[in-house]
């Protein structure tokens, strides 16, 4: 099974080569990493090509301009189209593979023909041990979305495959008939929410989305801050967010669903003004 792996790169060329780097050891070989520089700048993206050499198995295409990460991610897939893969990984620069996560997460969708889209468990490169991503769940009650096992220890409870409500796009792996068929990623979300919108349309089509427990990976996002947390971050996510609460959400959870999600906000603000930062 052919698996086309897409990355994006915007103004990061060491960063990228590094998960490349990673890409080119794993056991599963038919595959081709496409490295979508979405609109660096023109030094930035000359560093790229120096970096990483294109050949058979890698490519890069330029965008032209930085479309964000649904835009980005649709653009690589209409070239990945050319090489007809079965599966595609959308994969962030920022993480560093196992050299059995791509067998194992095709391994797995081969034999379940029901499951539409899977990811891997994802580790913060920073504390190998420590989970940042083993799936994800959303609560319209309480407005809330988040991971499972976010900061939690690594242990029996994380080691079993199992359905949930969404995975992270750091590495989100469809089947492309699937992802054909609910036209891509909805490039209306701006930055944030529209991975969790791509599995609940997926999971309309009665396709269920998994969190693959023995294929690995490592993201490079810091345990004590998550990533640097601004104003500007928290008002789009509240914007996509929202957005996919009046799209998804039962219409009769519809009003409490938003009052609290915008209580969870106020909150969030205040404890960035505070000093503090919120994981995402």
């Amino acid at each position: 099974m052919k698996v086309a792996i897409i990355v994006l790169n915007w103004n990061q060329p060491e960063t990228t080569h590094e998960c490349v780097d990673s890409l080119r050891n794993i056991e599963y070989r038919d595959h081709v990493i496409i490295v979508v520089d979405n609109g660096s700048d023109i030094e930035k993206y000359n560093r790229l090509l120096s970096l990483i050499k294109e050949n058979e198995s890698i490519k890069i295409v330029r965008s032209g301009k930085n479309l964000l990460y649904a835009g980005g991610n649709n653009f690589g897939y209409e070239y990945a189209k050319r090489f007809d893969p079965d599966y595609v990984l959308f994969l962030n620069n920022d993480t560093i593979v196992d050299r059995q996560f791509l067998r194992r997460l095709v391994d797995f969708m081969d034999k379940h023909n029901d499951v539409g889209v899977v990811s891997p468990k994802i580790y913060y490169s920073e504390k190998p041990d420590t989970i940042w991503h083993a799936g994800g769940y959303v609560n319209f009650l309480t407005g809330k979305i988040a991971h499972y096992g976010l900061r939690e220890k690594d242990d029996s409870r994380w080691n079993v495959a199992r359905e949930v409500d969404y995975v992270s796009g750091c590495a989100l792996f469809i089947r492309r008939q699937v992802f054909d068929r609910i036209g891509g990623f909805d490039e209306s979300f701006g930055i944030y929410t529209e991975d969790v919108d791509l599995c609940f349309r997926v999971k309309k089509m009665g396709y269920k989305v998994v969190y693959v427990s023995d294929s690995i990976i490592w993201h490079k996002l810091s345990i004590s801050s998550g990533g640097n947390v601004s104003f500007f971050k928290i008002w789009n996510k509240f914007k996509s967010n929202i957005k996919f609460f009046l799209r998804h959400c039962p219409y009769y959870m519809l009003p409490i669903t938003i009052t609290m999600y915008l209580v969870t906000s106020v909150v969030a603000l205040l404890i960035l003004k505070l000093g503090f930062k919120p994981e995402r």
